[in-house]
């Protein structure tokens, strides 16, 4: 850990010492002397990872830019919550000492590097060997410490930030430390293909705008992409992506949208994307590069800056391509990820707001959710951060606004343009997204320029042909990887705006309808679900059974199951664990979820093995009746695919709150839609909890809001089966006629 002792504040900083075991060199006075703890390096192919200090970085708060954090900062890659990967491509640290990893011995490098301001000293790199080194600093009530470590690739001297060890910092006279690892990411420097440009606002407010343009080509049509998450980032790959399009004769143009990196403005999500998106679009067409037409593409929140573009109705916009989205993302994030019900909050949306939307740059940490109230795992980041977030504020513990960035019009509302609505079978904003996919196809002018794509991959583009993804298939870390994914993430984008922003061809050529039969491949039809597709029920039975160790109860046509009652528990000490860690790259992970199914507080049925193939293509959902001995209670359920080996995958899932439990309610599960097959000798399993964390808010077992309740109390789940009120899991298929697609 870090130590920290304050003493006077009389004296400038007037030393650097070394702690050589027990023995510290004297304190100076008006100074905060702090501990730093020893590091080894550890070295990976070129690369050698050393722990750095900057003076200068210290005194204004801000920690080296980093490099893509591998995620939009709440987007974890790895189950294990590794910014860059597995253990191997980071330093560990056990209670905040440095390890001596492999045996490693080798020099501890600090670097000290900037002014000291008004003091007038400066120090260079010192090089302290093994010993920790004591480095006293004046303090005052604005200066964080944070020490951090950076990877320094020797081959070509680039350095890129990683995670910080802990904070310190001084406030009401009294020395504070945090043992929280924050880390800060910086804007990247702009592409060497891109030119950036300042685009005024209506308001005056500037948004940093980079524009890619094709060779030999006076007058182009442009994709627009407006995105949070730092335009220049390797993690949203555009100096990659924008040369796809470029190729194809587009501009290619890319913002930072308000609040946000390079781009001037209040940092406030979705409130200003309506007007904003209109104004940019006028700006490029006022570009003597411009042929007048506009597409945009893009996912998650620069999916949802494409619905509000629609909103603002500007005419030159003639195609749009949201993946990964919801045009209702702002209450997904407020309220979660919704359903039939009232939803349960989604943990990861707090944290989005709470790491991204906190200023121009973007942070990561990994928060205490055992903290009770749970309000406090984020408070201490804030605290360590010097600033917080207000939409977080806005949103958590409560919801203190209605105000919606679509209070005056809404996309549905709109004038259509043609959209590719781009699916992820295994996306977590899938269930929100279908939604808006069948209410648009409910609405007869939106219908007819609705096209939808959608196939079996994740919000972070891993797909379940690769599942669980190694190092050679990870587009994260692996450049070729990289590639191949890029290829199949722009290539339909790219056919459909051919059609519609360029007029190439006539949009006949367009299948309706694109979507991946999982473990099959890919498949066209006019409309979703597919024609033939019908309904086929299941009802959850031996209940007896379905508290106990897998298989449980059963799975068996309807009409078959028997009345009865079953419980399960809610313990707020004992949790059932989220399968991941991160839901954006869930196949990523794919874990095997078999073992969920034999804990005493998962409700398990199991179907016998299939005799033939079953095609899922289409919505699925559970409608059973449950009481609790709480006034609130949750509900969470699994769809599995069972192997032979016994091994369980995830094909959807689903969760509702009760918020009048105590009497007999219906718990009515939305679980979303999916393309997947189910294949022979497979069985299909359904597990019902009252938790899943921490990816969801646990309950408060009371009446107390679960953000802020002290002593959450356990609780008793019936499930109520009769004749009248069956437990029934419903699935959408395709005929077995049609089970040899291909």
């Amino acid at each position: 850990m870090i130590v920290v002792s304050l003493v006077d504040q009389r004296s400038p900083l007037v030393a650097i010492g070394f702690f050589l075991g027990q023995n510290l060199v004297p304190q100076p006075s008006g100074c905060v002397v702090v501990v730093l703890c020893i590091e080894s390096p550890i070295h990976q192919g070129t690369k050698t990872i050393h722990p750095r200090l900057s003076v200068e970085d210290l005194r204004h708060r801000r920690v080296p830019p980093g490099p893509d954090m591998g995620h939009r900062v709440h987007q974890q890659r790895r189950s294990t919550g590794n910014v860059l990967g597995d253990d191997r491509r980071r330093p560990t640290h056990s209670g905040g000492h440095g390890s001596d990893r492999d045996g490693t011995r080798a020099l501890l490098t600090r670097y000290l590097e900037g002014g000291f301001g008004d003091l007038g000293e400066t120090c260079a790199r010192i090089d302290f060997g093994r010993h920790p080194a004591t480095l006293a600093l004046p303090l005052d009530e604005t200066t964080l410490l944070y020490n951090s470590v950076v990877y320094r690739d020797e081959g070509n001297a680039s350095f890129r930030a990683f995670r910080p060890v802990s904070q310190a910092w001084v406030q009401g006279g009294a020395a504070h430390v945090s043992e929280l690892q924050i880390a800060r990411t910086a804007a990247e420097p702009v592409g060497e293909s891109a030119t950036e440009y300042k685009v005024p606002m209506r308001d005056g407010t500037v948004l940093a705008t980079d524009v890619y343009l094709p060779a030999d080509v006076a007058h182009a049509p442009t994709v627009l992409v407006r995105l949070p998450y730092d335009k220049n980032s390797r993690y949203v790959f555009f100096d990659r992506i924008a040369r796809r399009f470029t190729d194809r004769g587009y501009a290619m143009v890319v913002q930072d949208v308000r609040g946000k990196f390079r781009s001037q403005g209040p940092t406030e999500p979705f409130e200003h994307e309506v007007d904003d998106g209109y104004d940019t679009i006028d700006w490029i067409v006022a570009q003597g590069w411009s042929d007048g037409a506009v597409g945009m593409f893009g996912d998650s929140y620069y999916g949802f800056t494409q619905w509000a573009a629609v909103v603002s109705a500007h005419p030159a916009l003639k195609a749009i391509v949201p993946r990964v989205t919801t045009y209702e993302l702002d209450s997904v994030n407020r309220d979660g990820l919704g359903g039939f019900g009232k939803p349960v909050p989604w943990m990861e949306a707090a944290y989005y707001l709470a790491t991204h939307w906190v200023d121009h740059e973007a942070y990561e940490y990994d928060p205490n959710y055992d903290n009770r109230p749970l309000t406090d795992a984020f408070e201490e980041a804030f605290e360590a951060i010097g600033a917080r977030s207000s939409s977080f504020d806005a949103q958590t513990p409560v919801t203190r606004a209605d105000k919606g960035p679509f209070d005056h019009a809404h996309p549905r509302d709109a004038k259509p343009v043609p959209v590719l609505q781009t699916v992820g079978w295994f996306d977590n904003l899938m269930i929100p997204q279908m939604r808006d996919v069948m209410e648009l196809e409910s609405l007869p002018h939106w219908a007819a320029v609705q096209y939808i794509e959608a196939g079996s991959f994740d919000h972070e583009n891993y797909v379940l042909d690769l599942a669980p993804v190694g190092d050679a298939d990870d587009h994260g870390v692996d450049d070729d990887a990289l590639e191949r994914m890029l290829d199949l993430y722009t290539s339909q984008a790219l056919d459909f705006l051919d059609v519609f922003v360029r007029g190439l061809k006539s949009p006949d050529t367009l299948p309706k309808v694109r979507w991946e039969l999982g473990h099959v491949g890919w498949q066209t039809s006019s409309q979703w679900p597919p024609p033939g597709a019908t309904t086929r029920s299941f009802d959850l039975t031996g209940l007896s059974n379905a508290a106990g160790a897998t298989p449980g109860g059963r799975l068996v046509d309807a009409g078959a199951g028997e009345a009865g009652e079953v419980q399960w528990g809610f313990d707020p000490d004992n949790l059932v664990p989220s399968a991941v860690k991160n839901s954006f790259a869930f196949l990523f992970d794919y874990p095997d979820e078999s073992a969920t199914g034999d804990r005493g507080d998962v409700l398990t049925f199991t179907s016998e093995r299939l005799t033939e193939p079953l095609d899922l293509a289409g919505p699925i959902e559970v409608d059973a009746r449950v009481s609790s001995t709480a006034p609130t209670a949750d509900v969470f359920v699994k769809l599995l695919d069972v192997a032979p080996d016994g091994s369980a995958h995830m094909i959807v899932r689903g969760q509702v709150q009760l918020d009048d439990a105590k009497n007999v309610s219906r718990a009515h599960v939305n679980l979303g839609h999916t393309g997947y097959r189910v294949r022979p000798n497979h069985a299909l399993r359904v597990h019902i909890s009252s938790s899943d964390f921490p990816l969801f808010v646990r309950s408060s077992g009371t009446d107390e809001n679960r953000w802020t309740v002290v002593e959450p109390q356990a609780s008793q789940q019936t499930l109520h089966v009769s004749a009248e009120w069956p437990a029934r899991l419903i699935v959408t298929a395709l005929p077995e006629e049609r089970n040899d697609a291909s």
